[in-house]
């Protein structure tokens, strides 16, 4: 796919040569595939895994890094904080006690809204980072749900989100059921809102490097 929108940086050949191939729903918003709602009715566990195994098959997954999302609604937006896990020196990906977190940036998002495409936030649960190529936004990352089952496995309630988009923003109102990254919390036009969104959101990709990565999305 043509990039035709305007890139948020240069973060390497890799990132923009890295092609998937995914079936879209087509909901086009201003060049993001931001909304759709993924409820697929699967009730033997075997074809869960059968699935999962295929849609993993073709990704560049980053099993030595993983991201953590802890988000909070509040009255038009929410807000959170992004961590980076990795293994601690002794042990694996077991428990929190066994990771080493640093603390990345800030978050932007539309307010929990019932799941609704378009203008609510993000469900809790267990998603894919992967690159893609956005005619708005240029080179960025989206989201796909890891259980795209639509039960309560992962926490979900109405069904998991997939293909929202990372991008530059700095308010809610600037989103369509993305999300946006900031170095610091502020206050733009009397909105909530995050700072120096273009800045982080470059040196994030940079750092993903056009490979997969696993987040996981927890609110309060």
């Amino acid at each position: 796919m043509t990039n035709t929108g305007e890139s948020s940086g240069s973060i390497g050949q890799d990132f923009q040569n890295h092609r998937h191939h995914h079936n879209y729903c087509g909901c086009y918003c201003r060049g993001c595939y931001c909304g759709r709602v993924s409820v697929s009715h699967y009730d033997e566990q075997r074809e869960r895994e059968i699935d999962l195994n295929q849609r993993t098959e073709g990704m560049k997954l980053n099993n030595n890094k993983r991201f953590l999302l802890r988000t909070i609604t509040l009255t038009n937006c929410t807000i959170g904080k992004m961590y980076l896990e990795t293994p601690s020196c002794t042990t694996e990906f077991l428990s929190q006690g066994g990771v080493d977190r640093q603390f990345l940036f800030t978050t932007m998002e539309c307010p929990w809204l019932g799941n609704t495409p378009y203008i609510s936030c993000i469900p809790a649960g267990d998603y894919y980072m992967r690159p893609w190529i956005s005619p708005k936004h240029g080179a960025c990352y989206y989201l796909e749900s890891v259980d795209q089952s639509g039960d309560d496995a992962v926490g979900l309630h109405h069904g998991s989100r997939t293909e929202c988009l990372w991008h530059v923003a700095n308010k809610a109102s600037e989103l369509k059921g993305c999300i946006a990254g900031g170095q610091y919390n502020g206050v733009l036009d009397d909105e909530a809102a995050v700072l120096s969104s273009g800045t982080t959101m470059k040196a994030f990709y940079a750092m993903l490097d056009g490979f997969d990565y696993r987040l996981r999305i927890e609110r309060f």
